[in-house]
């Protein structure tokens, strides 16, 4: 087993220690709890303007395009 391997690791809630599968696990869990996290944020104003101009532009593309 390597060294780093060996290193005792803070558990993600801080109350003990883990090694090895357990980390990984341990941030799989997190990552996946703040992307969850991210995902559910609604989106600025800013930004929904800007795909709905976006959405308007492409549509008058197309709308050329079958004429």
């Amino acid at each position: 087993m390597t060294r780093s391997k060996k290193k005792l690791k803070e558990s993600a809630d801080g109350k003990g220690v883990v090694r090895g599968t357990d980390s990984a696990k341990i941030i799989g869990n997190r990552l996946r709890q703040i992307y969850d996290d991210v995902a559910n944020e609604p989106l600025p104003d800013e930004f929904i303007d800007l795909l709905s101009k976006l959405d308007d532009d492409g549509e008058g593309e197309k709308n050329a395009e079958q004429q």
